[in-house]
């Protein structure tokens, strides 16, 4: 029985004062401190294992007692049972396992604590030293104080109910102080199985979650320290994984000051918390002065500090020299450390094997290497199992094993100390298939690695869930039939006790196997899932650097397509962030990637024809993706198309980066301000998410302000573009951040950047711009005065890309078209331009999941249809307005004409790209049907029966081409009738209004190179005559009986003779205002075809060279002249060039660098021979992370090597690919007497460099020398010989 009051031994502390008692040790309480006096008698003292077992058993250790420890203590060989036993009532202050006495550890130290709790639960487990800590009492506090553990391995493991643990209590609840605990290392293992409801995992205390109508405000819990490994899991997905506390719930406690946590926290494999989780109510302002190194959790009202900060001999602000010291080298520690166990624990602490690579504590495979000393104390260790770990001096043989066995390994020292260290040595005898993929008529066997040579085994085989009878061996030869199915084998070792099941998928397409962390479904679009991913390659794809194996994170995807999906069972789509940066399938390096389910296209192959198509009619930016097969956590789930996602990047959308920008600016501020690098993280994503730095010059972090131009010395650019906006009707969805609608109505938003809202100018530039590009369209010239400026709408806007947005839309039958998913894009210099094009599931006359009619139209513009204006803004549609030009239908008459006979023929055509891929897709398409046909009867529209067009159940595969193939080709013989010419197809558009009083009667070439244009005028009312040639205003002239006429330069006509000039005529009245007839203006046009001598643009002086070893008459100066202007290439010093001087890797990758203005780079450690801050460093990595350069097999990139004329080929080759050029040109190498010597990873590179007239043959004999290494003056040719060729 306790007394109200108590006196407590002068022994109680033996690192502080009576005065320091008074003021921290004791509980404080409103008013002042809890006085503290009791009898001597009073104190149960502790001082073996055995005794501490005793209590909350034995009658003379009550659950009430106040003990002290009074000798360190060793558990080893205990399996301890937490006092109070394991489970009670939750938040609970009393009862028979609840500890309300008092605990004075007097500095000592408990190492080796194990506890292991398994069992099934209905209520609530509390695990640790003790289960509950509490006290319903407020004059008579529950105390635990001056403790300290060491090697803890506390693992509870529990069915049902809910789990609270920590080393030193389940639970703290009521009227309790924690203080001066320290739990030095070790691990906290809590539900790996996820069958019980984790509601705290922690180094030190579980929760503390008082009921409500007390509450947690009396809990002190001051001056802790964790340096223990928190390893959690739970049945439900709320992360309660800390560092110190696992939860605070309901309530806030009164204080919790001065902690520190150095271990590592994980919930489900991702970051807990670094000191407490602050849940249900409860706030986080009790928490003060507190620390966690960085990476080991997150913030939650606590600091996040950087190893060498915490290791810097300087105690954190607020950690009193009362209670904690710090020394160089050395996280910060309790003061209770210095002396006793703990001083000398801490000397084995130390300690740490030297596993092989690959390996871990708890994953031990290979032999691996012991310390022989702790400081400058010999150690010696000793196995718990030798025939599994041998220990042979400082050497560990490991043996092999069928079954993970745990071996503790103990060092002593000779003075009798001991520290264990537990490792886990797994299986590293795996069954796998000798090949990465499976397919037809290629054997797969099954190897099994490591295996012990008397192993024996069975194996039984499956094709899709059938068992092959008959086929018995490690061997298995797949047929057609098996394609799209799992090939199973089930491996049974007959003389061990061992079973392996190796599966693959087969499939004709690269297969993406994703596995969730929690082995559940994605049933959400608004925040990720964690996942490991593998992209299994086929015999197209098959090097590594083109597939992933690695961490991953998963969400839903998409708007009406996942909201559909997700209300009716319909296959869903996805979105993909990867753990790096890679080259996906040849796709461009990105971590940012998509899975586009192609739900209602049961062909698989709409948008994949739409991207294309965009990429062969000229637009710049378009969207790359590749068919695979998608197989989740074990189950087939469909054929897929991995697509890239729309983000700005050098292989994505090719703007300028802002918020790229903002990241570096972090950076620089960073390095001046010696911020942490978890500070750094914070800086980059908050200027990424409020540029209002832009407009300032300032930026505020954590209450201090700081001026850009201090710390980032670089330009930063006029905000003139690099943006992205997308067209969407959803635009007061709260997750479009920057948005806007356009004078006209239509919705925009920023893709990029995407908090441009906070930025007043990216804000107004980015709106005004577009308005003004549709006040153009909207005007009667489609001129607009823009920036102090009269332009045309061609000025402001791409008309190229535009030309080949209307023909996406127009040729597909979009129902989205210009109504949603619609992106365009500007960056820093030049016009906006549209693409990449998007989302063409609802095209080519596709039955959508409305079952709506309206999108299926073969004859008629869907620019013109109302049918088509779902939303009221699409009737003013820019697509409307540019068909009224004449000019821009001249454009897309010629564009018919170049593409009709080619591309379009070439999809539709018997035998053509609609017909490949058919066959192509058959087995992959034919298996997804079978996996979701009976979805499909849930939309209706219509299809092709017997060659009529029928209302009909969405179809499966094969009809599902046929009706597309019927759609386009019949589409396509409706356009043919449209585009006969300009006039037919201004007057099938119905947009343009010629008037009959204007006529452009004369056009006549004259001499030095000019055409004179004369137009004949009938209206009496106008008096002048604006010419346009080409869209663009030539001038005006006066009418003069009936007729005005123009003298125009040939600069400004398009001087092919293939292509036409568009000359347009509008007339104006006496005061220069346009003529009109109702709302049209009085016009007319004419098309002509000259063809014009080549404009000669003089050459500039070339610009004298410094260099003395570069003479005028050799054959190189002009290459040398032309490189060095543009800043490609330098010399040696300011007066040697050295043309005969090899050209080394480093030398040649740095010009390309160069040559692509230099982009900014983060440096990484890719090769092992590139160090950073070397002249080639940033080059190197973003030629590697384009995918230009790979290096050598040995891994290292050989900077200073001389680079050869097949590597040059190489490099320039990839290099043409990333900037999108024309790679089609092959050379015969053959022809050359050496061909055969090319490498055969440079065969395809030199094949075009020779076609495309890059490289010639060399000398007389007319060799390619391929391994000839290249001096400075060729490199300097070839690289002209590029530009040139390429531009």
């Amino acid at each position: 029985m306790k007394c109200a009051k108590r006196r407590i031994r002068k022994a109680l502390s033996f690192i502080c004062s009576c005065t320091m008692l008074s003021g921290v040790l004791s509980p404080v309480f409103e008013g002042g401190v809890l006085e503290i006096s009791a009898a001597e008698g009073d104190v149960i003292e502790i001082g073996t294992p055995e005794e501490l077992a005793k209590i909350g058993k034995d009658s003379e250790f009550p659950m009430t007692g106040d003990y002290v420890l009074t000798e360190d203590l060793d558990m080893t060989g205990i399996d301890f049972t937490p006092i109070g036993g394991t489970h009670g009532a939750k938040g609970a202050v009393s009862g028979s396992n609840v500890f309300s006495g008092t605990f004075d550890g007097q500095g000592h130290l408990i190492s080796n604590l194990t506890i292991q709790v398994s069992e099934e639960v209905s209520d609530y487990a509390q695990v640790g030293l003790f289960s509950i800590v509490a006290s319903a009492d407020a004059a008579d506090y529950a105390e635990v104080r001056n403790l300290l553990f060491a090697n803890v391995s506390v693992t509870a493991d529990i069915s049902g109910g809910f789990t609270a643990v920590g080393t030193l209590a389940g639970e703290v609840n009521g009227y309790a102080a924690i203080e001066n605990i320290g739990v030095l290392d070790g691990v906290v293992i809590v539900n790996g199985a996820n069958q019980s409801d984790t509601v705290g995992a922690a180094g030190v205390i579980g929760e503390c979650r008082t009921s409500a109508s007390m509450g947690n405000q009396q809990i002190t819990i001051r001056n802790i320290y964790n340096g223990a490994e928190v390893l959690a899991g739970s049945s439900t997905d709320l992360n309660y994984a800390a560092g110190i506390i696992g939860r605070v719930s309901l309530t806030s406690c009164r204080e919790i000051s001065g902690c520190v946590n150095t271990g590592r926290t994980s919930f489900k494999g991702d970051l807990g918390m670094g000191i407490a989780r602050f849940a249900n109510g409860a706030g986080s302002t009790c928490l003060k002065n507190s620390y966690f190194l960085f990476d080991t959790g997150r913030a939650d009202g606590s600091k996040e500090l950087e190893e060498s900060v915490l290791q810097s001999g300087v105690l954190p602000e607020g950690l009193s020299q009362i209670y904690w010291y710090a020394a160089e080298g050395s996280y910060p520690l309790l003061n209770s450390c210095k002396e006793g166990g703990a001083a000398d624990y801490l000397g084995l602490l130390s300690l740490a094997p030297q596993f092989a690579k690959g390996d871990n504590a708890s994953s031990v495979t290979k032999d691996f290497t012991l310390p022989a000393e702790a400081g400058n104390v010999s150690v010696t260790w000793k196995s718990s199992h030798p025939n599994v770990i041998a220990v042979e001096g400082t050497n560990a043989k490991v043996a092999g094993v069928l079954a993970p066995v745990k071996v503790t390994l103990t060092a002593s020292t000779v003075d009798g100390r001991t520290r264990n260290y537990t490792v886990t040595v797994v299986s590293n005898v795996a069954a796998v298939f000798d090949r990465d993929y499976a397919k037809p008529r290629t054997p797969l066997t099954v190897v099994i690695q490591n295996a012990p040579e008397d192993l024996q085994c069975t194996y039984t085989w499956s094709v899709g869930g059938r068992t092959l009878v008959g086929v018995t061996g490690n061997r298995y030869t797949p047929g057609e039939a098996d394609l799209e199915k799992f090939i199973k084998v089930v491996v049974r070792a007959v003389n061990y006790d061992a079973v392996w099941e190796v599966s693959t998928y087969m499939s004709e397409f690269p297969v993406l196997y994703i596995d969730t962390r929690d082995g559940r479904d994605v049933t959400e679009k608004g925040s990720y899932k964690d996942a490991d991913l593998r992209l299994q390659g086929n015999d197209e794809y098959q090097k590594s650097s083109i597939l992933y194996n690695g961490a991953a994170e998963i969400k839903g995807r998409g708007n009406s397509t996942w909201d559909y999906a997700v209300a009716n069972g319909l296959k869903k789509p996805y979105k993909l962030k990867l753990d790096k940066k890679t080259d996906i399938l040849g796709m461009g390096k990105n971590k940012h990637w998509v899975l586009l389910a192609n739900v209602i296209d049961h062909t698989n192959m709409r948008n994949q024809l739409m991207y294309e198509f965009a990429r062969d009619i000229g637009m710049e930016c378009f969207m790359d993706s590749k068919p695979v097969v998608l197989v989740m956590n074990g189950e087939y789930i469909g054929f897929y198309e991995l697509c890239e996602h729309k983000r700005v990047g050098e292989t994505r959308i090719p703007v300028f980066d802002w918020e790229g920008l903002g990241e570096e600016i972090a950076g620089a501020i960073a390095d001046g301000a010696g911020l942490s690098k978890g500070d750094t993280s914070d800086l980059e994503e908050q200027m990424t998410l409020d540029f209002g730095w832009y407009d300032t010059g300032k930026v505020t972090f954590q209450g201090r302000t700081y001026t850009i131009s201090d710390y980032y010395t670089d330009e930063i650019p006029e905000f003139t573009g690099g943006f992205v906006f997308d067209m969407d009707f959803r635009l007061d969805d709260s997750k479009y951040i920057s948005k806007f609608r356009t004078k006209y109505g239509y919705p925009m938003f920023f893709e990029a950047p995407e908090y441009a809202k906070t930025s007043e100018t990216m804000m107004n530039f980015g709106q005004n711009y577009l308005q003004a590009f549709e006040d153009a369209i909207h005007n009667d010239d489609f001129y607009v005065n823009y920036d102090g400026k009269n332009m045309h709408y061609s000025e402001l806007y791409d008309i190229d890309s535009l030309l080949q947005n209307w023909f996406l839309v127009e040729y597909s039958m979009n129902w989205d078209g210009m109504k949603n998913s619609t992106l365009m894009y500007k960056d820093l210099e030049g016009p906006m331009k549209m693409g990449p094009a998007w989302d063409f599931d609802w095209c080519l006359g596709n039955i959508n999941m409305y079952s709506m009619l309206g999108p299926y139209v073969i004859e008629g513009w869907q620019t013109t249809q109302d049918s088509f204006c779902e939303q009221s803004y699409q009737r003013e549609n820019w697509n409307r307005y540019l068909i009224s030009d004449p000019y821009f239908a001249t454009l897309a008459y010629e564009k018919w004409q170049e593409i009709r006979g080619t591309l379009i023929e070439d999809m539709i055509k018997a035998g053509g790209k609609i017909d490949t891929l058919q066959e192509t897709y058959r087995t992959a398409s034919e298996a997804n049907d079978a996996k979701w046909a009976s979805t499909y009867r849930k939309y209706s529209g219509y299809g092709i029966t017997n060659n009529q067009v029928v209302y009909k159940q969405s179809e499966t595969y094969d009809d599902a081409v046929r009706s597309m193939k019927y759609f386009i080709q019949n589409r396509v013989a409706w356009m043919d009738k449209q585009f006969t010419s300009v006039d037919n197809l201004l007057t099938s558009w119905g947009r343009y209004r010629g008037s009959n009083t204007l006529q452009i009667s004369d056009i006549r070439f004259e001499e030095g190179g000019k055409t004179r244009i004369t137009a004949t005028v009938s209206n009496r009312n106008a008096k002048k005559i604006a010419f346009y040639v080409n869209g663009i205003r030539a001038g005006e002239a006066e009418v003069t009986d009936g007729s005005a006429d123009m003298l125009v330069e040939d600069k400004a006509l398009r001087g092919n003779k293939d292509l036409s000039n568009t000359v347009q005529i509008r007339a104006l009245d006496a005061s220069g205002q346009f003529l009109k007839n109702g709302s049209s203006v009085l016009t007319n046009y004419k098309n002509f075809q000259k063809e014009t001598e080549p404009v000669v643009t003089p050459t500039p002086e070339p610009q004298k060279l410094p260099f003395t070893d570069v003479d005028e008459e050799e054959w190189y100066h002009t290459y040398v002249c032309g490189v060095y202007e543009k800043g490609w290439m330098t010399g040696l010093n300011e007066t040697i060039f050295a043309p005969s001087q090899k050209l080394s890797r480093a030398e040649f990758t740095t010009i390309l660098y160069r040559m692509a203005q230099t982009p900014k780079v983060t440096f990484e450690a890719r090769f092992p021979d590139v160090k950073e801050g070397e002249f080639y460093s940033d080059a190197v990595i973003w030629a590697n992370s384009i995918g230009v350069i790979q290096g050598y097999e040995d891994g290292n990139f050989g900077p200073s090597d001389s680079i050869t004329r097949e590597q040059i080929a190489t490099l320039l080759y990839r290099y043409a690919q990333y900037q999108k050029k024309d790679i089609s040109a092959e050379g015969d190498l053959e022809k050359f007497p050496d061909g055969g010597k090319v490498s055969a990873f440079a065969k395809d590179a030199m094949k075009w460099c020779v076609g495309a007239g890059l490289i010639q043959g060399n000398g007389l004999d007319q060799t390619l020398a391929p391994q000839d290494k290249v001096s400075r003056a060729v490199g300097a040719a070839l690289i002209l010989r590029y530009m040139e060729k390429l531009k």
